[in-house]
């Protein structure tokens, strides 16, 4: 995938997308991560038990472990520029603003923001590539394999 997330309509199984938020001065910093994109029923079930839920805590608990369970890496820092873990814990310490924006995206409301270390032509070059791969009924990392000199 090469450090982007392309914009294909299907999520395949093992799929993983780099995500992008962009930071708000004096709010939030900006994240970037890589997360498994939720699939149709279980964003059903997820919604469904966040919309059930008795308590307002008990939604946010229940969002932050939706993103626990879809997040698989990220460069959120603590104040002393330590690792946060990724923990249902630390993901509820997250600003409000940032952790509705990843809870958003990760579900497939919203889009992430473009990452500014990812040039243009890179970008396009690997949309296209996946786009190409998708066409010929292969995963990206089937078609990366095939073309990597080891593949």
């Amino acid at each position: 995938m090469n450090g982007h997330s392309p914009t294909l309509g299907y999520i395949h199984d093992g799929y993983t997308m780099h995500g992008y938020i962009t930071a708000v001065p004096r709010l939030h910093p900006a994240l970037r991560f890589t997360f498994r994109p939720v699939l149709s029923q279980n964003r059903a079930v997820i919604f469904r038990q966040i919309a059930t839920a008795d308590d307002p805590r008990r939604e946010e608990s229940l969002a932050a472990q939706a993103v626990k369970a879809q997040v698989i890496a990220w460069n959120l820092v603590n104040h002393h520029g330590g690792s946060v873990p990724l923990e249902v814990s630390h993901i509820l310490r997250m600003q409000p603003q940032l952790f509705n924006r990843l809870f958003r995206i990760v579900m497939g409301d919203e889009a992430g923001d473009e990452d500014p270390s990812i040039a243009d032509e890179v970008r396009n070059r690997d949309v296209e590539a996946d786009l190409a791969a998708a066409l010929a009924g292969e995963t990206p990392e089937e078609a990366d394999s095939k073309n990597s000199p080891t593949g």
